[in-house]
Order: structure tokens, then C-alpha cells, then sequence
């Protein structure tokens, strides 16, 4: 994993202090992952519109996890997401300003499943979360499990 989270920093620091609206921020990250703007594949928002590779994973009905995976020019992934989980819902895209690439897409998958595992199990254990909702959680953990049962394998 490539963290570029110190390159975000600094040049957050340079384009000051509205770095978010600046085009030299949005052109400097679109250059860490081997973009030069503008570019066909990216927007004027910084959304990567290429072609994504959706993994998904599914429990039942209204539960599942997403990875919208893109390969950049510099040969790094990086991802957006999509989930439901009956009681939320919500997602992004992947953009040019996002922080973490990968070096394939196996290691992308297994870093951010198993996050979103952490994640979920934290949810689940809170006491005010409904015993039916907490149920349907596990029931998403173990399928985020079981994606990355071959990866694990692998090892």
C-alpha cells in the first residue's frame, strides 16, 4: 500500500486556505497517480470516470459492501465504495484526491474488507444497536469473511 497522505498534506498547506476549490491542489493529486489534467478519465470534479471494477459483496436483501476499483496510469488502484446496510447507506467514487493506492487490485480488496469487518463488528456490539439489525450485520461480516477466505489462502 502507497499512503500519499503527507503529499495531501503539504499541498493542502501550499493551495491554502480554500485548497478544496483550487485546480493547482486537484492537478498536483491527479500527478501522484500518473494523471495529467485535464484528462478523458477524470472529471472536472476529480471523480475518476474510467471504467471501475465493482467487487461486491452481498448477505441478503438490503445488506452489502462495494469497492468501485480503478487501475491508475501509475499503475496503482485506488477505490470508491457502496453500501446498505438496512438502517444506512451511502458511498463515493474513486477520485484523484484520495490518499491510499494499491499495488493490485487482491491487495485493495483484502485491505478494505477488512476494515469494513473492524467496522461492522463495532457497530454490532454497541448496545443500542437492534437485535434483528445486529443479526443482519453478521450476517455481512461473515460474507466480507468468507471474500477474503481465497486471499487469506494465499498467504
Amino acid at each position: 500500500m502507497i499512503d500519499f497522505s503527507e503529499q495531501a498534506a503539504a499541498l493542502k498547506k501550499k493551495f491554502q486556505p480554500d485548497w478544496y476549490r483550487a485546480e493547482g491542489y486537484q492537478s498536483e493529486m491527479a500527478a501522484l497517480w500518473g494523471y495529467t489534467l485535464p484528462h478523458p478519465d477524470v472529471n472536472g470534479f476529480g471523480v475518476i470516470v474510467q471504467h471501475w471494477e465493482t467487487v461486491t459483496v452481498k448477505s441478503e436483501l438490503n445488506y452489502h459492501y462495494a469497492i468501485n476499483a480503478v487501475q491508475t496510469p501509475n499503475g496503482l488502484w485506488t477505490y470508491g465504495y457502496d453500501y446498505h446496510t438496512g438502517t444506512a447507506g451511502g458511498g463515493s467514487a474513486p477520485m484523484v484526491t484520495d490518499t491510499l493506492g494499491f499495488e493490485s487490485l487482491e491487495e485493495l480488496t483484502g485491505t478494505v474488507f477488512a476494515k469494513k469487518i473492524v467496522q461492522l463488528k463495532e457497530e454490532v456490539n454497541k448496545d443500542h444497536t437492534d437485535p434483528k439489525h445486529r443479526a443482519s450485520l453478521n450476517k455481512l461480516v461473515t460474507a466480507l469473511y468468507d471474500a477474503l477466505t481465497p486471499q487469506l489462502e494465499m498467504l
